[in-house]
């Protein structure tokens, strides 16, 4: 294959490994392939060195498929960096680069050869000798004799943090007879049983699910930190030559590539010179700082480089390979035509897919081509050899196929917490107290103990574990707790539903006079829709995909379109009422987008041009950066419809603002406009489409409780390449504040500094102008006139300025790509939805962004909630997290902002959770779907419990019993008692019984009974309806006993009986 894709004489050009060659003028696309041919080529180890602020995941990837071109499939792709932002104010390794680090180690000791994607900085550190750390490894397999707790002591050792539950490589969990580990060295997390001192299973499993995947014979753990035998936070820099070797040593002989070493050699130096003012900071404030020269500590001068680099230096030279920007996705008629020709002139031509359909749909169009069942990163052409590769993947140059974890949605879930305020469905407000085991019948039973008013205690059994929620309220003030038997929580009840009646009527009627209204169906235009898609230069995610298609199914319909299209920030809202933009002035309309601020009204008018280039359009924009004569004129053109698509502010609100034939009113950012603005907004629009973008995520609880009337699309995955922002909360210090500006900086961004106090901001400015002497500034805050605030984010885009000092104005409405780096100064004083939103104007691009919130370390005590709020913005980091940090803030806020001021009070009374309940059986009665159902009588006649020694943790023991007591299918019974039999070792018996309870509780909801008794071995029940069944049906079901047509009793010896006995039950009845 080697020589089909490359011409004779490159590998001869290439000559020996000390021989400095230049790569050059090779298109950048085509460079991974290159590296990969060298490789193949000569079979030594390749480093392919580059810059500090390259993105090397995407290149790792496409190296890593270009190697099953060659057959090479089983060869190791490394990425080695710096393990750590800076050696002297934040020298703690990061846990991925750590990870990474260790794989390279582990095939190091093997002898294998490899390819490493490594920076300059990365390869001028020491690594600790091989011999010195394999002793440390840890290896064990199938009926190893091991003490578990001994086992876990020495794993903890290794550097691994314990968690509730495995997430990321280095994390160790361990419950009853189980312990979970995710190796820094494996891709997969595993799972280790014990009985006693046995090892009786290993196994790797889903971080998803939890659920195994396959079984291991043996498994070895590497330490968890950059340094073995270093596992503390911070990184040894001194390791003795005698005992440490730098990595190009230990690759030896190895070929290094890079793409432009001068540049990368610049920005090495400019890192290290960035160092030396970070460790000059720290010593001036008479600290102790070891040399930037000793950490990293190759002995290389200017003269000797290139012995540090042996790379090219032959310019000119060509390696004969041009990329195509065609798949075989968007091969055109002219395409095919072009593709025939050079078949016909011998050209071979080759065929890359993991669509076997799409494949053959090619071949039947190309006769010579010859077919291959995997995807290669590009497609792409060698004239002098004759060969053409084709691929079934859209080119992208920049973008990767990144893996976003979509967790089960439990594992979002809020529980109760000993001491947290719970709400009883009948009994109203308490606290719970923990558990208390208490004798009944003779058997001990185990209950949930509540405490209410005036110390008055209710134990309340597992199976009623569905009439107690969390209570979520409003952070400012926590509700009374109600008095057991009292009168106040049916009052409160009773209003809350009076209020939600009128609520839900105004929804109807609000839903089905918009289903009355007619306007024109807006039909799709399929050349230039393709097109548009076509041109995106990004991969749609799933979620986006689902929303364009709502959108577009909205307007095709015959009544006016009045969606919510809601997202995390950056997450693609604006491509998707783009695409609803083209569809409708395609059909003859006119479109308005409205935007809250004048500066993303120029970005989004900016982003229209760019993606509209090439299409028909008149576009305009209506701001304050408009003058008197070109505003005259857009009114006109919009009145006379030779303008199709404004983009605007409120300015589009304004009287003597008119449209010859509106379609679409685009609202973005909606929950920056006030009430009036927003009633002025539908007034005269109603027989039009109306699109809604916010970036405030809503809960997906709340979403559920309101579909049915009001029409919601949820974006919650991140664009492919997209990288999640790296949050650090800690005190505020000169040392954090240089360090961080000074890193951004260095890598050519720019920085964002909130200080929300306009009475003290130019005195902070003074404070940073000395401390950062060489970094242009800027200032904005609310009382500024709004001219000098445009004119200085224009300045700060346009690049004259690289920090931008702010109050939170910012939070909304700014979209900078080169603004990577976010300092929230007295972050404690800020609210979580504010924090989330600042965090968002940062992380908007393909480059790691990073995120410090500041708090001062002289100021008093803070608050509980302050230190919640700081928790829960370092915990939900992940990509697409707003929507769980979205539920998190509903308990501290409270839910009036997304249900409205009408509702506020009745959801802090009665806690979110249940007025949600409330609302959504509300809604199923106005829709005739049924009144609410009779509460269940159960009474349990065994012992059952989840022991604490089989599952510590109170909030999943909480979550099992939830998850089994409120089943909806018999087949999540089943797959839960198989999942917990993996998650946590063998079943106990008095768990297993908690299964029959559910099974129970499952079809009493399903079936209408009223009381049920549980023995041992039968449930005896009450209906609410009569025992008829089908006529023909045999009324002699084995397993039941019919009392009469309301009394049965059924029988049972395992659960997949008492499950089927239930399925054909409920097929049979009436």
């Amino acid at each position: 294959m080697l020589e089909t894709v490359f011409s004779p004489d490159f590998f001869t050009a290439l000559g020996s490994p000390s021989q400095r060659i230049k790569i050059a003028t090779v298109d950048s696309a085509a460079l991974e392939l290159a590296v990969t041919g060298i490789f193949a080529h000569f079979r030594e180890s390749v480093v392919w060195l580059g810059g500090e602020n390259e993105s090397f995941a995407v290149r790792k990837e496409k190296v890593e498929q270009w190697l099953k071109l060659f057959a090479l499939d089983d060869v190791p792709v490394h990425i080695y960096r710096l393990p750590f932002e800076d050696p002297y104010i934040n020298p703690s390794p990061d846990p991925a680069r750590i990870a990474a680090k260790q794989r390279l180690l582990v095939d190091l000791r093997a002898g294998r050869k490899m390819i490493v994607l490594a920076t300059l900085a990365a390869l001028s550190l020491r690594i600790e000798k091989q011999s010195s750390t394999a002793v440390m490894d840890l290896a064990i397999q199938n009926n190893d004799i091991l003490e578990r707790n001994e086992l876990i002591h020495d794993i903890v050792g290794l550097g691994y943090q314990r968690r509730d539950v495995v997430e990321i490589n280095g994390d160790i969990a361990w419950r009853g007879n189980v312990v979970d580990v995710f190796p820094v060295n494996s891709n997969h997390p595993v799972r280790l049983e014990f009985e006693g001192r046995r090892v009786v299973s290993l196994r790797s499993f889903d971080l998803d699910s939890q659920r195994s995947l396959a079984a291991l014979a043996r498994i070895v753990i590497v330490p968890n930190c950059y340094f073995p035998g270093q596992a503390d936070a911070e990184i040894p820099f001194l390791l003795p030559a005698a005992n440490s070797f730098f990595l190009t040593e230990a690759l030896s002989p190895c070929r290094l590539l890079a793409q432009n070493f001068d540049k990368i050699e610049h920005e090495y130096h400019k890192l290290l010179e960035n160092y030396r003012r970070i460790r000059l900071a720290v010593v001036e404030r008479k600290h102790t700082a070891i040399e930037v020269e000793t950490i990293f500590s190759f002995p290389y001068a200017e003269e000797k480089i290139v012995n540090f680099v042996d790379f090219p230096e032959r310019t000119g030279m060509d390696m004969d390979i041009r990329v195509w920007g065609k798949s075989l996705l968007t091969l055109d008629g002219a395409d095919m035509a072009h593709l025939q020709r050079l078949s016909a002139q011998g050209f071979r031509l080759l065929a890359y897919a993991a669509d076997s359909r799409l494949l053959e749909n090619v071949q039947a169009l190309l006769p010579g081509l010859e077919s291959h069942f995997f995807n290669i990163p590009c497609s792409f052409e060698n004239p002098r050899q004759k060969t053409i590769f084709l691929t079934g993947r859209v080119y992208q140059p920049n973008q990767g196929a990144i893996k976003v974890r979509a967790r089960a949605p439990e594992q979002w879930q809020r529980e109760m917490a000993v001491g947290d305020l719970v709400v009883h469905r009948r009994h109203g407000i308490g606290k719970f107290a923990g558990f208390k085991r208490l004798n009944f019948e003779g058997q001990g039973f185990e209950f949930l103990k509540i405490e209410y008013l005036n110390r008055e205690f209710l134990y309340v059994p597992w199976h009623e574990l569905d009439v107690l929620k969390p209570y979520s309220g409003s952070e400012e003030s926590l509700p009374a707790m109600d008095r057991l038997g009292g009168k106040t929580w049916r009052q409160k009840t009773e209003r809350a539903k009076k209020s939600i009646i009128h609520y839900t009527r105004d929804l109807l009627d609000l839903y089905a006079m918009r289903k009355a209204l007619r306007k024109p169906a807006l039909l799709p235009v399929a050349d230039i829709e393709e097109k548009l898609q076509h041109d995106f230069s990004f991969v749609e995610t799933e979620d986006q995909k689902k929303a364009i298609r709502a959108v577009l199914d909205d307007l095709a319909a015959d009544f006016p379109m009045d969606r919510l299209i809601c997202g995390d920030v950056s997450f693609g809202k604006t491509e998707v009422a783009l695409r609803a933009a083209l569809r409708t002035v395609a059909n003859g309309k006119q479109v308005a987008f409205l935007c809250p601020t004048t500066i993303l009204a120029l970005q989004h008018f900016r982003n229209f041009q760019h993606r509209l280039a090439d299409f028909p359009l008149r576009l305009a924009m209506l701001s304050r950066l408009v003058d008197a004569k070109e505003k005259k004129r857009i009114i006109t053109g919009l009145e006379r419809g030779t303008i199709d698509l404004v983009v605007g502010t409120h300015a589009l609100l304004a009287k003597g603002i008119a449209f010859k034939n509106l379609g679409l009113f685009i609202v973005d950012e909606e929950q920056r406009f006030g009430v009036f603005q927003k009633e002025k907004l539908k007034k005269g629009r109603e027989h039009i489409d109306v699109l809604t973008l916010s970036a405030t995520p809503i809960p997906r609880t709340l979403s559920m409780a309101l579909s049915g009337l009001q029409d919601i699309s949820i974006i919650n995955t991140p664009p492919l390449g997209r990288l999640a922002i790296k949050n650090f909360v800690g005190y505020f210090s000169r040392d954090v504040v240089v360090s961080a500006v000074l890193n951004e900086i260095e890598r050519d961004g720019a920085v964002f500094v909130v200080f929300n106090d306009i009475e003290r901001i130019f005195a902070f400015r003074d404070q940073l102008a000395a401390w950062l002497p060489d970094v242009a500034m800027v200032v904005i805050h609310a009382r500024m006139a709004t001219t000098q605030i445009e004119k200085s984010l224009m300045d700060f885009i346009a690049g004259k300025y690289r920090l931008l000092l702010s109050t939170t104005i910012i939070e909304n409405g700014i979209d900078i790509p080169r603004v990577n780096t976010l300092l929230v100064m007295n972050a404690d004083r800020l609210g979580l939805t504010q924090m989330y939103q600042l965090r968002g104007r940062i992380g908007r691009s393909s480059r790691q962004a990073y995120a410090y919130f500041l708090v001062d370390s002289r100021q008093p005590i803070m608050s509980e909630k302050a230190k919640k709020r700081l928790d829960a913005i370092r915990e939900f980091s992940e990509l697409g997290s707003g929507y769980k940090l979205a539920e998190f803030d509903l308990s501290l806020r409270g839910a009036g902002a997304l249900l409205g001021n009408r509702q506020h009070g009745h959801v802090e009374a009665l806690g979110y959770d249940y007025f949600l309940e409330l609302l959504q059986q509300t809604i199923r009665e106005f829709k005739g779907e049924g009144l609410a159902e009779p509460e269940l009588q159960m009474r349990v006649h065994f012992s059952y419990a989840i022991a604490e020694s089989y599952l510590t943790d109170t909030a999943e023991r909480i979550r099992v019993y939830r998850r089994i007591l409120e089943a909806l299918q018999p087949d999540e019974l089943v797959q839960l008692r198989a999942e917990l039999g993996d998650r946590f070792g063998q079943i106990p018996e008095s768990v297993e019984k908690i299964f029959y309870v559910g099974a129970v509780k499952l079809f009493a909801r399903r079936l209408g009974w009223l009381k049920v008794e549980i023995f041992g071995d039968r449930v005896q029940v009450e209906s609410g309806r009569e025992l008829q069944l089908k006529s023909g049906a045999d009324h002699a079901i084995p397993g039941l006993e019919v009392v009469d047509q309301k009394h049965w009793e059924l029988q049972y010896t395992s659960l997949e009986g008492f499950c089927q006995l239930g399925c054909k039950l409920e097929r049979l009845l009436l």
